[in-house]
């Protein structure tokens, strides 16, 4: 690198990867560092936008969308330092995962769940980590008997409890090989009645594709996006290395694109 940073629109693969070398190798009070640091929050501020925007939340009356956005922006500063390009992901899937992490986290300090709702998730929570430590793997049918509930109540125990996570994942899939370009993200950020109206098709739509899974599959998919477990500790949990974990990843994400984009069958 020859110590200028690029702007955004003379970045390739490379570029990118050989940045990322450079801003981990420096001090964290070097300027140069700092200077890093800005061409990348310039690069992905975007994508705090585009994750809120999918996110589907409604600001409690405390807030405004405009918090969120800061919200999302903290967590892409914590991306930008966390993130290790050695594990195998893109750096727009592992930024989306912790803005949408850091809104959520934010967002709980506002009780912007009912009181019902949250008795619901963590109802839900109990009984998902007991079957995953029972059997290693997630069952409806056993986690609805379980919670003693009906085929709807389960649903609207899931809606609730995927809100965040259902609004992204096809993002996700789509962001590890492609970019999102700035254009896509139009003026008016807030959810529309039509993102709104599809919201259970897409709860039905991502549950099918999940079938296409294994049992470890879907427990990756649970452990690194629902609960937001990094690749070394759902290694050690597999009792596998991170490159493996990072492996099963990849396969995971290919396999949901097939599916999603109509290329494979589901079961």
């Amino acid at each position: 690198m020859d110590g200028q940073v690029r702007t955004s629109a003379q970045w390739g693969k490379s570029d990118e990867a050989e940045l990322w070398e450079r801003y981990h190798s420096l001090s964290p009070r070097s300027e140069e560092r700092r200077k890093i640091q800005e061409e990348i929050i310039s690069r992905y501020q975007y994508l705090v936008r585009f994750v809120v925007r999918r996110m589907n939340v409604t600001p409690p009356r405390e807030l405004d969308y405009e918090d969120l956005l800061s919200y999302g922006s903290m967590g892409l500063l914590d991306a930008i330092d966390r993130f290790d390009p050695s594990l195998g992901f893109t750096f727009q899937t592992y930024a989306a995962s912790r803005i949408r992490g850091m809104v959520l986290d934010e967002l709980r300090r506002f009780d912007w769940i009912s009181r019902s709702g949250r008795e619901k998730i963590q109802a839900l929570e109990r009984a998902m980590e007991s079957e995953l430590q029972e059997t290693g793997k997630l069952d409806g049918e056993r986690i609805k008997k379980r919670l003693g509930v009906s085929d709807e109540q389960l649903k609207e125990m899931m809606e609730i409890a995927n809100r965040s996570f259902v609004g992204c994942l096809d993002e996700l899939v789509a962001l590890e090989d492609t970019e999102v370009e700035k254009a896509d993200i139009l003026a008016d950020d807030r959810p529309g009645p039509d993102d709104l109206a599809f919201l259970s098709d897409e709860i039905e739509r991502l549950h099918g594709a999940l079938d296409v899974l294994s049992d470890r599959e879907k427990s990756l998919v649970e452990l690194y996006y629902f609960r937001y477990r990094n690749f070394r500790e759902i290694a050690d949990e597999f009792g596998l290395s991170e490159s493996r974990i990072s492996q099963l990843h990849k396969r995971v994400l290919d396999k949901l694109r097939k599916v999603l984009s109509g290329d494979m069958e589901t079961a």
